[in-house]
């Protein structure tokens, strides 16, 4: 069973078991990650609203790294699936607002990926392997917020526009392979 993107209390051993820290290990601090989670969380102590919101998370930031994840068609158990598995996050000192990182791509581009038709919000759904916990509630919650949702629209479109609209993505393919 994949762990819940939920608060579970102040008490930093609560998130030690599905969050594991890659710097400043020895000061063992999750003030970041439970201040994140009140927010961003499935039973959030803090109003998930735009304000509250924003300063805990790089929303669009966040938003693109979905956008990315469904447009290579990432099959992995991370956020694009709705697991709470297979992406880094990263909180800096002047920026604190957490960004997201990608991680096990080994099921992109047509390689045991997610079909050419997957649903542009696949995050916001049950996993596949049918389990109920994971990511998937917040996602739902974040992804379609009114002030958010219209985000990841411009920024799907900006994309396939772009980056991976097939004269950019087949050269960088053609040039990367």
């Amino acid at each position: 069973m994949r762990e819940r993107f939920d608060y579970r209390g102040e008490n930093p051993n609560a998130y030690t078991n599905t969050y594991f820290k890659e710097s400043n290990v020895s000061e063992n601090d999750f003030s970041d990650m439970v201040g994140m989670l009140r927010v961003m969380g499935v039973n959030n102590v803090t109003s998930f609203t735009t304000e509250n919101v924003r300063p805990v998370v790089n929303v669009e930031q966040w938003l693109r790294h979905l956008a990315v994840m469904n447009l290579m068609g990432n099959a992995e158990s991370g956020l694009n699936t709705g697991n709470n598995d297979d992406y880094y996050m990263y909180r800096g000192v002047n920026d604190p607002r957490f960004i997201l990182a990608y991680h096990d791509l080994d099921q992109v581009l047509g390689i045991d990926s997610m079909a050419s038709n997957s649903d542009i919000f696949r995050a916001t759904c049950c996993p596949v392997s049918g389990d109920s916990e994971g990511t998937w509630r917040s996602m739902d919650r974040f992804m379609h917020w009114p002030d958010f949702e219209p985000i990841y629209l411009r920024l799907l479109k900006e994309l396939l526009e772009t980056t991976f609209s097939q004269p950019q993505f087949d050269a960088l393919v053609d040039q990367t392979l």
